[in-house]
């Protein structure tokens, strides 16, 4: 099957799924996200999403969530791809902000609105900074 120009060998996706427990507080891949996303692939995956991905420092939903929001992380995002496409899948990255949902010890919450969250797990500090302009 291809999409676009992309071969992929079977419908089988990979889902993002977060491995929370992977990443450090530097928010950088580890060794265990390479072999996690390796072994799926090896196993017949045809097409990997990588999990959801920090695309700034205070974005993330905890210490431990990986993130890609400079140069310096580009490297371990590679090694994820390379493995993958080595074993035959190709990958995509979803790219996440938590918004009113990140982690308010990491940087100012901000979202699309200044609603709170609903979430009880979620340590929230009063409302988040509604996004105006960026």
């Amino acid at each position: 099957m291809t999409i676009n120009k992309i071969v992929v060998r079977n419908r089988l996706t990979m889902a993002p799924t977060v491995k929370f427990d992977f990443a450090g507080a530097d928010a950088f891949v580890s060794e265990k996200h390479i072999q996690h996303y390796k072994e799926r692939a090896e196993h017949g995956c045809g097409l990997i999403c990588v999990e959801a991905t920090a695309v700034t420092p205070g974005g993330r939903f905890g210490r431990n969530h990986m993130g890609l929001w400079s140069d310096e992380f580009i490297e371990g995002h590679a090694q994820i791809a390379k493995v993958c496409h080595d074993a035959g899948a190709p990958v995509i990255i979803q790219l996440n902000h938590a918004g009113r949902d990140s982690a308010p010890d990491l940087g100012e919450q901000i979202a699309p609105s200044a609603v709170p969250t609903r979430d009880e797990n979620v340590l929230a500090e009063g409302d988040p900074v509604e996004i105006t302009k960026h």
